[in-house]
């Protein structure tokens, strides 16, 4: 699987501008969004859970906010698609 250049640092501040908009704290999140990403390990959307109307394959939703490395990124998707 080969995720796309930046994307740590992409979902790392996707994560920063949604908990800003949802005034979440430290402690507590009110954002409830998701990074869904396919078998590939291609972006699909970032949105919350029942908004998304993502492809007819397997996708593997990734919580926000993300504060990972790519190497927990590509093994938190790898180990979603084994379910």
């Amino acid at each position: 699987m080969k995720l796309q250049k930046g994307i740590t640092k992409y979902l790392k501040q996707q994560s920063e501008d949604i908990c800003k908009m949802n005034e979440c704290t430290e402690d507590n999140h009110n954002c409830e969004s998701y990074a869904y990403f396919d078998r590939s390990g291609n972006l699909l959307d970032i949105c919350c859970p029942d908004y998304f109307q993502g492809s007819s394959g397997q996708v593997v939703a990734i919580p926000l906010p993300f504060i990972g490395t790519l190497k927990d990124l590509k093994s938190d998707i790898q180990f979603d698609l084994a379910f």
